[in-house]
C-alpha cells in the first residue's frame, strides 16, 4: 500500500476477491465502509465486458484551456455507473463525482486550482478514459 495524502493505491500480487474496509473517526463521529475488490488477471477475464462494444462512446470537455470553471460530459453505450477523478501532474485528487443510473452524465465545475496541467480520470466497469485538462 503507498500513501499519498488522504489517497491510498493498493498493488495485489495475486488473483482473488478481497475485502478491504475504511474506518474514519473525527472526535465522536464515526463512520466505515467495506468494499470486496475483485482482482482479475488481466482484462479480458473481467465479466461483462465486450472489447468490441465500448462503454463509453463520447466526452466533451469543454472549455480547455479554463479558469477552473468547466463541464465535463459523457455519453454511455448503456446506464452504467461512473466515476469522474480530477488529478493533478503529481497524482493528488482535487474533485471527485460519482454519478449512476444514466447513460449521459454532464458535470459541472467550478474549482480553484493554481495554473497548470490536471487530469480527468472517467471510469467505467471494465473502461476508463482520461482527458487533459490545462487550468490557467
Amino acid at each position: 500500500m503507498v500513501q499519498n495524502e488522504n489517497q491510498y493505491l493498493f498493488t495485489f500480487s495475486e488473483v482473488g476477491i478481497f475485502d478491504l474496509s475504511l474506518s474514519a473517526r473525527l472526535g465522536n463521529c464515526f463512520s466505515e465502509i467495506s468494499k470486496e475488490i475483485f482482482v482479475y488477471a488481466n482484462s479480458s477475464e473481467i465479466p461483462f465486458i465486450n472489447p468490441l462494444v465500448p462503454t463509453i462512446l463520447d466526452i466533451q470537455l469543454y472549455p480547455n484551456p479554463s479558469i477552473g470553471i468547466f463541464t465535463l460530459e459523457v455519453d454511455l453505450s448503456f446506464e452504467e455507473d461512473m466515476v469522474i477523478d480530477i488529478f493533478d501532474t503529481q497524482s493528488l485528487l482535487f474533485g471527485r463525482a460519482i454519478f449512476s443510473g444514466a447513460k449521459n452524465y454532464s458535470k459541472d465545475y467550478n474549482l480553484t486550482l493554481p495554473s497548470g496541467v490536471y487530469y480527468a480520470i472517467i471510469q467505467v466497469a471494465g473502461e476508463g478514459r482520461s482527458l487533459t485538462l490545462v487550468i490557467e
